[in-house]
């Protein structure tokens, strides 16, 4: 075997980055969904409608990384 030195790691496994999807007043399920479609693993906290995101919608994060969904009841006030 041949190994360069300084040692690079093999790039071409990393999952490359990308946005979190602003899911916020979503019902869970299509927040979820949405999520999921961009290549995120998803934790959710509470129950309801996404009120943020870990991390937040916008900030770049790797492919297959977790994002985790706060929710809150829906409020029934008008």
């Amino acid at each position: 075997y041949v190994v360069s030195w300084p040692y690079h790691p093999d790039t071409t496994r990393a999952q490359p980055e990308r946005a979190v999807p602003k899911v916020a007043g979503l019902p869970l399920p299509e927040a979820a969904r949405a999520l999921h479609r961009q290549g995120f693993r998803v934790v959710v906290e509470g129950w309801g409608v996404v009120d943020h995101t870990w991390p937040a919608a916008g900030e770049q994060a790797e492919a297959g990384s977790t994002v985790t969904m706060f929710a809150e009841p829906r409020s029934t006030n008008p």
